[in-house]
């Protein structure tokens, strides 16, 4: 909850966040599918109860003043988000979407306010069907990084793909190869370009030039600073 506060502190757009189902079928803010780098102690996110995750230290790796922190479900972090910034939620697994659309439907946003993304390109079709008002975006990352014999051919793969399955838009890993003309290409198929993850203020700068719709940022309030766009 932190960061999350933290984020809307810093004049954030919108907030980044992961999720994954428990045992009892509530949908928890976490990177991995475990809570061992989270928390020092593994314990697999399917096989527990919310209780039970909730009752985890989740925050004194970091700093000890930190100790009361836990994994917050994303109905808590749902409602921290402002009347007019967003949310961009990363779907660990298919098996949380119709969760995740009753938690929408019991909250206050509204579906501009929302953005929906996944590595998967079967949660993005999923996604799509159920999440029909708001942005649903494939995740791609290049694994081995991107070399410049096979950019092209990749970035066309990429557009391809999403196009194929109707995404609202494309958000792939920051490499050297992204430049104005793929950006404009993205666009004029009818798509919106996001990338991940850019603390570096000469690269922000170019891809803003470029006309970027998203940049994913661990530093947003000094990088909006630094961009003088606070």
């Amino acid at each position: 909850m932190a960061s999350a506060k933290l984020a809307w502190q810093q004049d954030t757009d919108a907030l980044e966040c992961d999720v994954h189902k428990t045992k009892d079928d509530h949908i928890v803010v976490i990177h991995d599918p475990d809570t061992l780098r989270t928390t020092g102690i593994k314990k697999i996110i399917r096989d527990e109860n919310l209780n039970d995750i909730q009752k985890l230290d989740a925050g004194s790796w970091k700093d000890p003043k930190y100790h009361l922190e836990y994994i917050p479900s994303l109905k808590e972090i749902l409602a921290t988000v402002p009347i007019n910034k967003k949310i961009c939620i990363e779907i660990k697994s298919s098996d949380c979407i119709d969760h995740i659309d009753n938690l929408i439907s019991e909250s206050y946003l509204q579906p501009e306010q929302l953005i929906f993304m996944d590595f998967d390109i079967n949660t993005v079709i999923q996604a799509k069907k159920v999440f029909k008002q708001s942005e649903i975006l494939w995740l791609y990352e290049f694994i081995p990084p991107l070399q410049e014999n096979n950019a092209q051919a990749t970035f066309s793969m990429i557009i391809d793909k999403a196009l194929a399955v109707k995404a609202d838009g494309i958000n792939i890993e920051i490499n050297p190869f992204i430049d104005g003309n793929l950006i404009k290409r993205v666009h004029q198929s009818g798509m919106k370009f996001y990338t991940w993850t850019v603390n570096d203020i000469s690269v922000a700068k170019k891809l803003l030039q470029w006309g970027i719709d998203g940049i994913t940022t661990d530093r947003p309030g000094w990088l909006k600073t630094k961009l003088n766009l606070l």
